[in-house]
């Protein structure tokens, strides 16, 4: 997913989470107020903790970023990895008006999808292999 926007400060600010391979988890949160600003962060923050980055990690940091925003402020690019992700979130978000229509407690799958770590991983992945 891309940010519509990427010069106006996304809900909950500029950070990033990621885990090395002895499940530390790490936030790095810059104030600079820019998307480049904090992937270039993210990078040395990597490399000091010994966690090489991926070739992709510019599209995985927007990718999170984007998973924390409310709908319309990001865009799905036609990408095997956003294809499967909109999918998702489209049937999520028939589960939750499906339930509402019925009179039950909304489940809140699309808010669940939209926090989906796992998720936005696969997107990732499935995205850098498309090739586009």
């Amino acid at each position: 997913m891309r940010l519509r926007d990427k010069s106006v400060s996304p809900a909950y600010g500029w950070y990033y989470e990621y885990s090395d391979t002895k499940e530390h988890t790490y936030e790095v949160r810059n104030n600079e107020g820019s998307l480049d600003s904090l992937i270039a962060a993210v990078r040395t923050h990597m490399l000091r903790n010994n966690v090489e980055p991926t070739d992709d990690l510019a599209a995985r940091v927007e990718d999170q970023i984007c998973s924390r925003q409310p709908a319309g402020k990001c865009f799905y690019e036609s990408k095997a990895g956003d294809r499967v992700a909109q999918m998702a979130h489209v049937f999520a978000r028939g589960v939750d008006k499906t339930a509402q229509a019925v009179g039950l407690p909304s489940p809140n799958l699309e808010k669940k999808a939209r926090g989906c770590r796992s998720c936005a991983e696969r997107r990732a992945k499935l995205n850098a292999m498309s090739g586009k």
